[in-house]
């Protein structure tokens, strides 16, 4: 994994960087046919893929591909991490999610939080199919008008404010194995998007020292079995695993319970998911 010598630079000041075509072709495709083998329906959040409103999900994806878990914690980015935050970083997040809809658009916000997201891109990144638009700097800078939404995880603002032409930035036009690397203090948009299909690896890092923000974390044993010292301490893994098969660290608290998602809920998205396929098939 090459990355760029301003990359740090880059990310301080703007708050935001995009690495075109960092990861392999071949590191994509067995990504890839890792998310497809798991891609099945499961309620327990942990195994297979779950639905939540227009985004399908697998929320322990160190579950599902151990490449895709050898990649975000390649040695060269945690370099990168723990230089921006001066002490080393900890994975606090990792999963999958493909955009189900078309015709949608989230407005300006910034997430909440002490740390850095990642974006992998599994395929091209195109207007039809949705590009995260950022404004540069505003991590650092001073935010208008803030209205809570109800989850109480991100703060949106009137983006009358706001220079888009010249101060923001996308990876659009990128290519699949793109990667884009912002705080979660920064502001961000996904302008309208007409095609559903979009998929992308979510990965969120914290300075250890704040590791408590770390979502819960399935992850298979067989999957650490050629990570290095230094990569295995990143996934705060601190109980015997000899002989067995999944190990879980960070908190228990699953996204549905995050999101008070309920047994119902759940089974409306499902029936949503494949009433969508199914008319997506006789468009």
């Amino acid at each position: 994994m090459k990355i760029t010598e301003n990359a740090l630079e880059t990310l301080k000041s703007d708050g935001v960087i995009i690495l075109p075509s960092l990861i392999a072709r071949d590191t994509l495709d067995i990504i890839n046919k890792d998310i497809e083998n798991s891609n099945y329906l499961s309620f327990n959040d942990k195994l297979g893929s779950l639905f939540i409103s227009d985004n399908q999900w697998i929320d322990h994806l160190a579950v599902a591909s151990k490449t895709a878990l050898e990649t975000v914690l390649n040695p060269d980015l945690l370099n990168l991490l723990d230089s921006y935050f001066n002490e080393e970083v900890v994975l606090g997040s990792f999963k999958y999610q493909k955009k189900l809809i078309g015709g949608k658009s989230i407005p300006l916000h910034r997430d909440r939080g002490p740390g850095l997201v990642m974006f992998i891109f599994l395929n091209d990144i195109t207007k039809e199919t949705g590009s995260t638009r950022f404004i540069k700097g505003s991590h650092i800078s001073k935010i208008n008008e803030i209205k809570h939404n109800n989850i109480n995880d991100a703060e949106y603002v009137n983006p009358k404010y706001y220079d888009f032409k010249n101060q923001s930035i996308q990876a659009l036009g990128k290519k699949a194995g793109t990667v884009q690397i912002y705080s979660q203090n920064i502001l961000h948009d996904l302008p309208y998007y007409t095609k559903a299909g979009r998929e992308t690896i979510w990965a969120i890092y914290y300075p250890k020292s704040q590791a408590y923000n770390s979502e819960d974390h399935l992850i298979r044993i067989k999957n650490l079995i050629n990570l290095t010292e230094n990569q295995k301490k990143r996934l705060l893994i601190s109980e015997d695993t000899k002989g067995l098969s999944f190990t879980n660290i960070s908190n228990n608290i699953t996204v549905t319970e995050i999101y008070k998602i309920s047994s119902i809920h759940k089974i409306i998205y499902v029936i949503r998911y494949y009433l969508i396929q199914l008319f997506n098939r006789f468009k």
